[in-house]
């Protein structure tokens, strides 16, 4: 983000580096160091590990790591239904008719009493 914004301590515009962000508080522009931030891509081999496309230019220590999950990763409900059924219908199930459905309810509702 570069761009110009007059401090209130000063007369002339201050150069704005991507590493600031200006603010405002107060009725005063403040300048305030944002840290460093990197966006990457890698994949999950693990649910504590990710390995990452492109090394990052850091030194040891920790991170914070914010994970998005792409959008070509998110299958229509379509699909993951049919593939729901195609394996239910591989595995011979049987799904219960109207009448064994109304009578499962029935009785669950007669326990009721």
């Amino acid at each position: 983000m570069l761009g110009v914004a007059r401090s209130a301590n000063q007369a002339r515009p201050a150069i704005l580096r991507p590493s600031h962000v200006v603010c405002y508080f107060a009725e005063a522009w403040q300048f305030i160091r944002m840290p460093q931030a990197y966006v990457l891509t890698g994949q999950l081999s693990d649910s504590r590990s990710l390995v990452l496309d492109e090394a990052v230019p850091l030194s040891d220590g920790r991170v914070t790591v914010q994970a998005m999950i792409p959008k070509e990763v998110r299958r229509p409900h379509s699909e993951v239904i049919e593939e729901i059924w195609a394996r239910q219908r591989q595995r011979g199930h049987i799904p219960p008719t109207a009448d064994e459905v109304n009578a499962r309810i029935e009785e669950e509702r007669n326990s009721w009493v």
